[in-house]
């Protein structure tokens, strides 16, 4: 699939990642320009006529979804019998990899990230769209901290298709509701006890559930009594214990009405961690009662008694209203400005938002009714534009609708390379230490202009701007480099063609001793220090001996 292009403008790039439900790849979008993720459905999945009707319409309801904690839907699609999702790509990783990675997690962290998730599924819920498959696969989160729940509405389309399938269910069975496990109907609390299930395993490293099959982990949700968190971590506080708890009630009427519910109890689990969290039970005036039907027998009967009594009841009744309304009235007005002084001092846990970017930051403190102000920026080594400081701390109260003082990261200061060409060693150093930054490696390198010591070029390169502190490598001459050259043969040349020879090669002629061969020719070289073809260092110097025949001299007599 990599390189085929669907739509005519989605560019497959490469695969990152697979579900039950398909294959997830790394697009572009060539019409806008932009990374998008498209998900691909299995093949087994489309032979379903239903399934593939029900894909269409909830992914199409879910794509009119938009909000900052959800995976955006920019489109669907068909081609060739290739069902597709194009999705927003997501920088970051999934909570499950995190949870991999650290759990039990920080308990600010576990609010944080909750309330998030929360976020996302009140606005879902709110338009009428239930998630059905909320588990730490489904939720991504961002460099930058902000969660991002994904694959909205596609649950609903895949349950009827998929919950048969062993090898789909077996991801989410962990997760998933008792009304979900007994095939029964599913709302809003469905995505409540999902949503406990992974704070469970967040504040744990565990699942509230383990069993050798998927139907037995089903059974589970539905007959046992999960083990406390306490006892598996017994660093979690009262507050997120409760709120775990009251999330994975068997009876859906007896947990939270909404994920809002869930985000007022957060809220007072981060102000005050060891505080006890009621439970959310339904009010029982709403729960419906058999009543005995009232029929003329039992008027009758009663009727003659009640006119005996009705001039004497009429008299205290009205002596006893004024008196009741008269008490209930000036009561209600002591508690009604009672409550407004409360609701005026009301405290808030600043929530966490150190590391994130300034817009994000602010937008999560307006969620908590809290205002954000900059007071500085100051240079630091976190990224441009994220909060460093706040004031108060991060779960210290504030005042609501207070101010929450904050820091933003101006980014690292930046410094100029000097130019250090051609300086000493230790010279270069020195100036790169008055710029602020460091020495990294140092390279010997040969160089045929530069005199050994000296500095012939840095990385980064010269008046390039980098961080302050940035390590630089300094690469310093160590004189022309060394070659080697063979021997070339010297015997039978003659003298004056012996210099030129040892020339090409760039070696030098040395000492040039007279010997004598009388089977040779005068003049020429009869034999050298360094034998023919052996490799030497250019420059090396090579003595030879020239044949010189004396000429003989006449007898006299």
């Amino acid at each position: 699939m990599i390189g085929r292009t669907l739509g005519n403008r989605y560019e497959l790039l490469e695969k990152i990642g697979e579900g039950g439900m398909g294959l997830v790849y790394k697009a572009k979008c060539h019409l806008l320009n932009r990374y998008v993720a498209v998900k691909i459905l299995k093949p087994e999945l489309i032979d379903d006529e239903e399934f593939v009707n029900k894909f269409r319409k909830e992914s199409l309801s879910a794509a009119s979804l938009s909000h900052p904690n959800i995976v955006n839907i920019y489109d669907v699609g068909v081609e060739d019998g290739i069902y597709y999702i194009v999705m927003e790509l997501v920088k970051g990783k999934t909570l499950k990899e995190i949870i991999h990675e650290r759990a039990p997690m920080p308990f600010f962290e576990i609010i944080n990230i909750s309330r998030q998730i929360c976020l996302a599924l009140d606005h879902a819920h709110k338009n009428n769209i239930i998630h059905r498959d909320v588990k730490p696969q489904n939720i991504l989160i961002t460099h930058d901290g902000i969660v991002k729940v994904a694959d909205f509405g596609i649950a609903r389309a895949s349950n009827s298709a998929t919950l048969t399938n062993t090898g789909n269910v077996l991801g989410s069975v962990y997760y998933i509701s008792p009304e979900q496990a007994r095939g029964g109907f599913t709302d809003e609390k469905t995505d409540i006890y999902s949503l406990g299930t992974v704070i469970y395993e967040m504040a744990t490293a565990k699942v509230p559930f383990v069993a050798e099959s998927p139907v037995a982990i089903a059974l589970k949700h539905i007959q046992d009594d999960i083990t406390r968190p306490s006892e598996l971590n017994s660093d979690i506080p009262l507050a997120l214990e409760d709120i775990i708890t009251n999330c994975l009630k068997k009876n859906p009427s007896e947990r939270y009405e909404s994920a809002a519910a869930v985000i007022k109890d957060l809220d007072i689990a981060s102000a005050n961690p060891e505080k006890r969290i009621a439970r959310r039970i339904e009010n029982s005036g709403d729960t419906t009662r058999v009543m005995p039907v009232i029929n003329q027998e039992l008027l009758n009967g009663k009727e003659q008694k009640t006119v005996n009594k009705k001039k004497k009841i009429n008299r205290t009744f009205i002596v006893a209203f004024v008196i009741i309304f008269t008490v209930v009235t000036v009561s209600g007005l002591l508690l009604l400005n009672m409550y407004g002084n409360l609701s005026r001092n009301k405290d808030v846990p600043v929530p966490y938002i150190l590391g994130l970017d300034e817009n994000t930051a602010e937008q999560m403190l307006k969620s908590y009714n809290l205002n954000m102000e900059v007071i500085d920026r100051p240079n630091s080594d976190k990224p441009l534009g994220t909060v460093i400081k706040t004031y108060p701390d991060v779960g210290v109260d504030a005042k609501e609708n207070g101010v929450v003082k904050v820091r933003i990261s101006a980014g690292p200061v930046k410094v100029l390379i000097p130019n250090v060409i051609g300086e000493s060693l230790n010279d270069a150093i020195f100036a790169l230490e008055q710029k602020g930054l460091e020495k990294g490696g140092v390279i010997e390198v040969n160089d045929d202009n530069i005199e050994p010591g000296r500095v012939i070029n840095v990385w980064p390169e010269v008046d390039k701007e980098v961080v302050y502190g940035t390590l630089v490598d300094i690469y310093v001459s160590k004189g022309p480099a060394v070659k080697f050259v063979k021997v070339p043969p010297l015997e039978g040349i003659t003298l004056d063609k012996v210099e030129e020879r040892l020339a090409q090669d760039n070696l030098k002629l040395g000492k040039a001793d007279n010997g004598m061969d009388l089977n040779k020719p005068d003049n020429v070289v009869l034999n050298q220090s360094i034998p023919p073809m052996t490799e030497v260092k250019e420059g090396t110097v090579i003595d030879i001996t020239v044949n010189k025949i004396i000429p003989s001299i006449p007898a006299t007599h």
